[in-house]
Parts: structure tokens; C-alpha cells; sequence
């Protein structure tokens, strides 16, 4: 076989090799995506045979208690920009269904399950919206273009891991402002003269 029939032969193997990798691993991906639905499906089914079980009091309770960290969650701005307070009012009637006689502050529990639903379009828009008011004086040229670099990499931050605390996302802040320093080419806060 000449040298050049043998380089295509392999070419074409390689190319077989990779594309069944890849049927594979789609096939892999959405079998894994039917099951996680079967999985929802499965929580949604037993989470409605508990909350059946209830009393209708309990039942009752449950829901005006959801209701309520619902209308807190939203009434509070800052909270209310970092989580989806929709998510928060869920996970927070999950829990209470399977701990219907569980005594405990309601604001507290929501608070502890907020992590699980982080608002990150919210993260962002806070963000930004605190950029251009703190930086709009300083930041003649470039305003946009470093808010928008802020306001995005505090939400990355936040979403790989969300906690409601103040210092914490303080801190989020400082790490986002650092990174901006390095992705900007423009002006920034630590250097406004830069061009």
C-alpha cells in the first residue's frame, strides 16, 4: 500500500472513530436527559402522594407559609436580585411537605435553601445597575463596556457558588473587579486614565 492510500486509510478510520464517539456520546447525553425527567417526574409524583397525605390544615398551612416566604423574598430587593424567589417559595413547600409538624423560622429555612436558586440574570443587573452608579463619575469612556465585564463575572462567581451574605458577595466584587483589570482594554476604576 503507497504511503498516501495509508495516511487516507487512517484519515478515514480516525474520522469513524470520532463520529462514533461523538453518536455516543449524544446518545449517552440524551439518555441521561430522558432520565433526569423520569427522575422529576418521579420527585413530582411523591412530593403530590405526601402533601395527599396531609391533613387539609397541614396542607393549608403549608401553602400560606409558601405564600409568605414568596411575598418576603420578593419584597426584599437585594435578596430578591440574587434568587429566584419563585424557586425559593418551591423548594421551601418541598421541604415543609415531607417536615409538615417541623417547628422552625420560616425566613430562616428560605434562607438556608436559597442557594439552591440563584437569579443569576438578576446577579447581573444588580451588578451592573451598582457599577454604573458607583463608577459613572470616574469612568468617563469605557462606562459600559467595564460594568458589563463586572456584572458578568460577579454572576459567574455567584453561581458556581450562591450564599446570601452581604460580605461574601462583597467579596465576589472584588474578585470581578480584578478580573475586569485583566479583560478590559479600556479604562477601569484602578487605572481611569488607561486608553
Amino acid at each position: 500500500m503507497s504511503f498516501f492510500k495509508e495516511v487516507k486509510m487512517q484519515e478515514i478510520v480516525r474520522f469513524f472513530l470520532i463520529s462514533l464517539f461523538l453518536c455516543c456520546f449524544v446518545a449517552g447525553h440524551a439518555n441521561a436527559q430522558v432520565q433526569l425527567e423520569r427522575d422529576k417526574n418521579a420527585d413530582a409524583r411523591i412530593a403530590d402522594e405526601i402533601y395527599k397525605s396531609l391533613t387539609p390544615e397541614q396542607q393549608e398551612k403549608i401553602v400560606e407559609e409558601s405564600q409568605e416566604v414568596f411575598e418576603f423574598c420578593e419584597g426584599k430587593d437585594f435578596f430578591s436580585s440574587f434568587h429566584d424567589c419563585q424557586c425559593v417559595s418551591s423548594r421551601f413547600f418541598d421541604v415543609r411537605i415531607q417536615n409538615p409538624d417541623l417547628e422552625i423560622d420560616l425566613i430562616a429555612l428560605a434562607d438556608r435553601l436559597s442557594g439552591d436558586c440563584p437569579n443569576i440574570p438578576g446577579v447581573a443587573g444588580y451588578a451592573y445597575a451598582n457599577c454604573v452608579k458607583t463608577y459613572s463619575f470616574l469612568l468617563k469612556i469605557g462606562l459600559e463596556e467595564y460594568c458589563t465585564c463586572y456584572a458578568n463575572n460577579l454572576a459567574s462567581y455567584y453561581e458556581e457558588n450562591p450564599r446570601a451574605s452581604f460580605n461574601y458577595i462583597s467579596k465576589l466584587g472584588g474578585a470581578a473587579v480584578l478580573a475586569c483589570e485583566e479583560e478590559v482594554s479600556g479604562p477601569t476604576p484602578l487605572s481611569p486614565s488607561r486608553f
